[in-house]
């Protein structure tokens, strides 16, 4: 009904006119809505009756079923009991047929263990081939079954006599298999405790190892007998069982691999099968990789084929992927302690804690794999796997890289004797380039040149590219250390240990260079929506990447010190990175709610300035300039060097106007010395207790040689003198603090100590200030330090490029010795009978240290 614009249908006072017509229209309309209402509640409520009544009459069926079946049961039951015992096989096949039917392992367990007695009697007189298989199976899963519910009161004779009698020489289900060996453990469980604390069982109880040769029994009588033994590592993997498999189970393997009912041939066979990603899936990799290595140390490795041993490594580095290392200690194992397994004494090999960390924690698992993994006869392998193929190499390093987190003696073990491997190196760096990453539109990218870019990679990527380059790392630092420049230039050659010529060394530089870079880049990026959000979110993962750099870094030091003195590099070449690393012009920087400020070039130094860390009102820095400090403190040599000038001045600028030493000189330390004890006055006045700060400036009053004082008053050029003389009678070598070399180039005295017992520490801390106020005042000194001493000055602990041709400016006949030793045949050497002792003349008073020289040390 159109009412719209009819002024006829309305009142005065805007209210609808309507008719009769009109309100039955509207009447009808309200009833018609409620009527539908009405039916959709009564629709909803015969659905919800008739769901009701269906489940009303599946509940009623299931109860009735359930009570007929109960006595059905109850029926059966007492038919199975008035029965007695069986005499034939078809009484045998009945009763088994009633007891599967109503069987409950809790409920029926006498009636299972007098029929497996019933079993074994009839086998006596009758031959078990006439028994129906399936009859037979079904009978060997009742008794499986009961094994968990027997108590350690129990008998359990009979069903375990049973299971040897009538298991089939066939082969059976990995399933079932899985419940077999879970069952005969469990029962072990039940019957025997492990003694608290908990200690190696070298010897079991009779009844024991009756159980416990169960575990080998399938693995006899099965067709597949690999299938058996992968079910059976498998399941000795699951968690409640890890004490027991530790400390006996581990043993008892072990007891039978040297009695020659199990061999390491088969075990390797069954792990093809895929057992290894599945005990990984079940967050057991620590167990097995224990359990491995000692099945590893007690088998007679020779006899062991080719193939065999190249699968090994692979093992073994796919386990300790997923071993969880410990967080706050690392286990560190003796150098005494020998990995080689005598097999003709197996209770000395399964009874020792190697480590000393207690039994069945990760310690302990670690400790046992890093004695296995460093056996003379393994690490050959491993390198020949290495050598062989690219997956040897992945597997080599992994190990290594897992020795390294764990066990650093065992790492340097293993680092010696690859060191021996010549060809091995090359190997490694063509792996490491090889490794690729599959970019856009097809297109593939090596991962080391990702990194450079400062790209992230993902933790697949991660764990392929970190562990052989890490490894490579450690071989290449220690071959470094070990020759001389000569033996650099003519690397490449079959008289020299180094396997890369020079060129090869420069593009490995040229790697490292960059690589280090991109390290930093990825550490403090710039765009931080562009990187993934989880970098930094693991522990391990930042701890990962911080070793990644420092190792990283640490190469690169080494290989740019090699460079400075053989220039076997481009010029420039150091700083020719295509990047910008410094600020090295005015920048113009706005901030929300302030004006814009004209800042200072290299104005990021002040973060080098330990003040600076706890104040609230520095701006926080930025990525740009977190790189460029990080730069600073690894690899500060990419910087040119007039930058690096200009950034120590700007640095000594901030500092004296943080601490406010260049605004006032009435704060000086004003002491009086004599020329005559020049050293000595300033050693008693420039003590820390009297000048605690020396960028303070400091007056001094000069006492001539016959104790007049000398005429004028000093502004700075007096204190620039008495410094210059200071530090020229400090470093005289008469006195005793510094020694020369050959080339007349100092170094600290080893004799100091006994020249100035009491104090000698306080004295080359008194120098180091010396030298320190000598470099914060800009004034030039005629000294000349030894290299080697520099690079150990300037080196951080663990950081040290020191190398062999340090030493020879410290002693040139120690360099010549070590260079003939390096050169001489090992016949000549043993003849030799080094034993790398030293006797040592301190002033008169001769002291003996004794030299160790492991026999791995002199095969490596």
């Amino acid at each position: 009904i159109d009412m719209t614009h009819n002024i006829f249908l309305y009142d005065f006072n805007g209210s609808v006119r309507r008719n009769r017509l009109q309100d039955a229209i509207f009447k009808d309309m309200g009833q018609k809505e409620e009527f539908m209402r009405r039916l959709e509640d009564e629709r909803n409520e015969r659905h919800l009756l008739t769901k009701k009544k269906a489940a009303a009459t599946k509940i009623q069926a299931v109860y009735r079923s359930y009570r007929i079946r109960k006595r059905f049961h109850a029926f059966l039951r007492e038919n199975f009991d008035g029965s007695g015992h069986a005499t034939t096989f078809e009484q045998l096949k009945a009763q088994i047929g009633r007891l599967s039917f109503f069987f409950r392992p809790n409920i029926d367990l006498n009636r299972t263990v007098m029929l497996c007695a019933d079993a074994v009697s009839l086998s006596q007189h009758h031959d078990t081939m006439a028994f129906d298989h399936l009859k037979c199976k079904k009978m060997l899963t009742l008794a499986i079954n009961i094994l968990p519910y027997i108590s350690r009161d129990g008998n359990y004779v009979p069903v375990l006599r049973c299971i040897q009698v009538y298991l089939p020489n066939e082969s059976s289900s990995s399933s079932w298999l899985r419940n077999y060996y879970h069952s005969i453990i469990t029962l072990f469980i039940n019957q025997f405790d492990l003694s608290q604390p908990l200690r190696i069982e070298e010897w079991l109880p009779p009844r024991a190892d009756t159980i416990l040769r169960f575990l080998i029994l399938p693995a006899n009588r099965s067709t597949n007998r690999h299938l058996a033994i992968e079910m059976l590592l498998v399941t000795l993997m699951e968690r409640p069982f890890e004490k027991y498999v530790v400390c006996v189970i581990t043993p008892f393997i072990c007891q039978l691999i040297h009695k020659g009912e199990l061999n390491l041939s088969e075990i390797i066979h069954s792990l093809r099968e895929g057992a290894i990603s599945t005990i990984i899936d079940m967050k057991q990799a620590p167990l097995f990789t224990h359990l491995l290595a000692m099945i590893v140390s007690v088998s007679p490795l020779e006899s062991l084929p080719l193939n065999e041993k190249l699968l090994l490594p692979g093992y073994f580095a796919d386990l300790v992927e997923h071993v969880s290392r410990p967080v706050t200690e690392q286990r560190r194992r003796s150098l005494n302690s020998d990995s080689d397994t005598d097999d003709e004494n197996v209770e000395s090999a399964i009874s020792t804690n190697v480590g000393g960390a207690p039994l069945a924690t990760i310690g302990y698992y670690v400790e046992t794999a890093t004695a296995v993994l460093t056996d003379c006869a393994l690490r050959k392998w491993f390198v020949v796997s290495a050598i062989s193929s690219e997956g040897g190499v992945r597997a080599l390093s992994s190990l290594c890289y897992f020795l390294r987190q764990n066990a650093p003696e065992a790492f340097l073990t293993l680092l010696c004797s690859l060191l021996a491997y010549k060809e091995f190196m090359p190997r490694l760096w063509q792996y490491i380039v090889s490794l690729n990453i599959r970019a856009g539109f097809g297109a593939t990218r090596s991962l080391i040149s990702v990194l450079e870019q400062g790209e992230y990679i993902s933790d697949s990527d991660q764990n392929a590219l970190i562990p052989p380059l890490s490894l490579f790392i450690a071989l290449l630092s220690n071959i470094l250390r070990t020759i001389d420049d000569d033996d650099l230039t003519n690397g490449g050659q079959s008289s020299t240990i180094l396997p890369f010529t020079l060129a090869q060394i420069a593009s490995i530089a040229t790697h490292f260079r960059d690589l280090t870079l991109g390290l930093i880049d990825v550490a403090y990026p710039v765009n931080v929506s562009a990187f993934p959000t989880n970098v930094t979110e693991s522990p391990d993962k930042r701890s990962k990447w911080a070793d990644l750099f420092k190792n990283v870094a640490s190469i690169t030091k080494v290989l740019y010190e090699r460079d400075s003195r053989l220039h076997f590099m481009s010029n420039g070449f150091w700083s020719s990175h295509n990047r910008q690393v410094v600020m090295n012009t005015s920048l113009w920087r706005t901030g929300k709610g302030r004006r814009r400020t004209r800042e200072r070039p290299f104005q990021f130094v002040r973060l080098l300035l330990r003040e600076n860390e706890d104040n609230a009102n520095e701006e926080p820095p930025t990525a740009a300039e977190l790189r460029n400090i990080s730069i600073l403190q690894s690899i500060p040599f990419v910087i040119p060097f007039m930058h690096r000038v200009q950034m120590f001045t700007e640095l000594i600028n901030q500092d004296r106007r943080q601490s406010g030493t260049d605004s006032d000189v009435h704060d000086a330390y004003h002491f009086v010395v004599h020329r005559s004890t020049l050293y000595e006055d300033a050693f008693w006045n420039l003590s820390p207790s009297k000048v605690p700060d020396m960028r303070r400036p400091i007056r001094v009053q000069m006492v001539n040689w016959v104790g007049l004082d000398e005429a004028g008053i000093d502004g700075g050029g007096i204190f620039r003198e008495f410094l210059a003389e200071l530090a020229q009678t400090a470093l005289d070598p008469s006195r005793g603090f510094f020694a020369t070399t050959h080339d007349h180039l100092l170094y600290p005295n080893p004799l100091a100590q006994f020249l100035y017992p009491s104090n000698f520490q306080d004295h080359f801390y008194f120098i180091g200030r010396i030298i320190a106020k000598l470099i914060y005042e800009g004034q030039l000194a005629e000294t000349r330090f030894a290299d080697f001493f520099l690079a150990q000055w300037l080196g951080s602990s663990g950081d040290s490029v020191l190398d062999l041709e340090y030493v020879k400016s410290y002693d040139p006949l120690v360099y010549n010795n070590l260079k003939f030793l390096k050169c001489c045949p090992r016949e000549e050497v043993d003849a030799l009978e080094l034993d790398f002792s030293v006797i040592i003349d301190n002033l008169g008073a001769t002291e003996f240290l004794e030299g160790r020289f492991e026999e791995e040390w002199k095969r490596s």
